[in-house]
């Protein structure tokens, strides 16, 4: 399983939006998710800041999502609830795992 992990920074005032969209989470946009092979996705905040972590089945998953339609309509909402760039996208961090543990007795640091 890969691992992947971002950080975004919502903008003020925008985390009860946030939450309600994510519970209500378009049926197409699972669908989609699940078809290119993100397995987990999951949101911690620390208002404004958003940490996602998602468990993929392969390295192209995240770029196979970013080409569907109904990826890019979900993105079309975001602009109002999270930070943008000089570009307009928005502003998200990747960030390298360094450690794992696994209670079933595995210690690694590989992404």
């Amino acid at each position: 399983m890969i691992r992947r992990a971002m950080v975004a920074k919502l903008k003020p005032g925008a985390f009860p939006e946030y939450i309600r969209m994510h519970e209500n989470l378009w049926p197409e946009l699972a669908a989609a998710i699940a078809e290119c092979g993100i397995k987990k996705m999951v949101s911690f905040e620390d208002e404004p800041y958003l940490f996602l972590y998602a468990e993929l089945e392969n390295e192209d998953a995240y770029d196979r999502l970013a080409k569907m339609e109904v990826w890019k309509r979900w993105g079309e909402t975001q602009p109002s609830l999270v930070e943008l760039d000089a570009n307009g996208n928005p502003q998200v961090k990747w960030i390298r795992q360094i450690w794992n543990f696994d209670a079933r007795g595995r210690f690694d640091g590989q992404p």
